[in-house]
């Protein structure tokens, strides 16, 4: 018979109570308890405390190595168990936390028209999965509309962030002997490169300026790709060189 059971039997036969028990040798009740259901044993002064209160010898009631593997493969098993159950309760939480925070950020809460402020929040805007652009134009040959300027909020799970220095993300864009053909603003997403493009002339003094040298269509490897507003167009990678109105363009 093992402890467990021997100890319950004991306590049944001199007709005491968990409590009792506890009480007479100084535990408590629930250590009893864990005794009785194999979790756990007492350590020796409170084994020489239920020999005493039960008149046994350790030889009628012994407290044997077996029986104490098996106790703690038990609390092993149970501590497991509860290191499981808490791990995919803390998942839950997350995943909960994160849809609420999400489902508040894009519909009921912080928007991109919140981030760029008042000036561009009127703008026409680009909306791709990862970045909002606000943009205004200006007219090119035969009102052709290009992209002037613009403004980038990069998407969050948690509001929108604004990108506030877009100087960070401009390229020049040259010819083979080097003069400046234009300039590209290239933004990385998780999905592909979005690309905003301003060519330029250079003047006899020197001076840069934007011209009406429009873009309808890129070319890439032989791969054409559509220019929107004859300044935006995205690259399912990083822009090195195109071709466009037979020009050669080399990205630094």
């Amino acid at each position: 018979m093992e402890f467990k059971d021997r100890l319950k039997k004991l306590r049944i036969e001199k007709h005491v109570s968990q409590q009792e028990l506890a009480n007479s040798i100084y535990v408590s009740r629930s250590a009893i308890a864990k005794w009785e259901n194999g979790l756990g044993l007492p350590n020796e002064t409170s084994y020489k405390a239920l020999l005493t209160f039960f008149n046994v010898s350790r030889e009628e009631f012994p407290l044997n190595e077996e029986t104490e593997n098996i106790s703690i493969v038990k609390n092993k098993k149970i501590r497991n168990l509860w290191t499981t159950i808490i791990s995919l309760l803390s998942l839950v939480i997350i995943i909960l936390f994160l849809t609420f925070v999400n489902a508040f950020s894009n519909a009921y809460g912080f928007t991109s028209k919140m981030a760029v402020g008042k000036i561009w929040a009127n703008n026409k805007i680009i909306k791709t999965s990862e970045y909002d652009f606000y943009y205004d134009t200006f007219g090119g040959v035969d009102d052709i509309k290009v992209i002037n300027s613009f403004c980038v909020v990069e998407n969050k799970l948690i509001g929108y962030q604004k990108i506030n220095d877009i100087e960070n993300y401009k390229k020049t864009a040259c010819d083979h002997a080097g003069k400046v053909l234009g300039y590209i603003y290239s933004f990385k997403g998780e999905k592909c490169y979005y690309h905003f493009f301003k060519s330029v002339y250079q003047n006899n003094q020197g001076e840069i300026g934007v011209t009406i040298n429009l873009l309808n269509e890129i070319t890439i490897k032989e791969d054409t790709i559509s220019v929107l507003y004859n300044s935006y167009f995205e690259t399912p990678f990083e822009l090195k060189e195109f071709y466009a109105n037979g020009n050669h363009y080399i990205v630094e």
